[in-house]
């Protein structure tokens, strides 16, 4: 239905469910940036930098549009037909919402630069697999995400070269205490 027919109270219920989703994107966008405010003024302004980070002021905008996008491709996958590849789809979002949000946390708050590597490609297969059952949905919902897709490889291809300007930050904290027989703990190196 074009706007002029579309009766008033479905217009609210696409307004409700745009809100929704918008919400849902911002949360994790919230919850994400607590992890990264926590990392960002001692541990980030310390760290070696690989030469292709751009000024920190970037961040935000970015982020702010591509979360728009995010919500409106979320908000397009769930106003579509109910099928099996819309619940695919759905669960892929969700999935890709989870781990961008905990990037955050696991590289700014911990600081564990070889697992926020590890986990941004999962991050990366993440989005591209809903990408790829999202253009069977609704193309655009798909191409939507091409935008974040684009920036969150930049982020793995950063976070890959945080990772190598700090070997002494990225082995850090990684010995595990094992007691196996209720005497001393014995450290073990991964």
């Amino acid at each position: 239905m074009d706007d002029v027919t579309t009766p008033p109270e479905e217009k609210k219920s696409h307004i409700v469910s745009f809100l929704a989703c918008a919400t849902l994107c911002y949360l994790v966008a919230f919850i994400g940036s607590q992890g990264t405010f926590q990392g960002l003024q001692g541990w980030y302004q310390a760290v070696n930098k690989p030469s292709i980070t751009p000024p920190s002021w970037i961040f935000a905008p970015v982020w702010t549009v591509l979360y728009a996008l995010m919500s409106i491709s979320l908000w397009q996958i769930w106003r579509a037909e109910p099928s099996k590849r819309k619940s695919l789809a759905l669960t892929l979002f969700a999935v890709q919402l989870v781990l961008n949000g905990l990037w955050s946390w696991i590289f700014f708050a911990w600081q564990k630069l070889p697992l926020a590597f590890g986990e941004v490609v999962l991050l990366d297969c993440a989005i591209l697999a809903t990408v790829v059952v999202a253009n069977k949905v609704r193309a655009s919902a798909s191409l939507l995400l091409i935008p974040y897709l684009a920036w969150t490889l930049f982020a793995t291809l950063l976070t890959y070269g945080f990772w190598k300007a700090n070997p002494s930050t990225a082995t850090e904290g990684q010995n595990i205490k094992i007691n196996l027989d209720d005497q001393s703990p014995t450290a073990i190196d991964n």
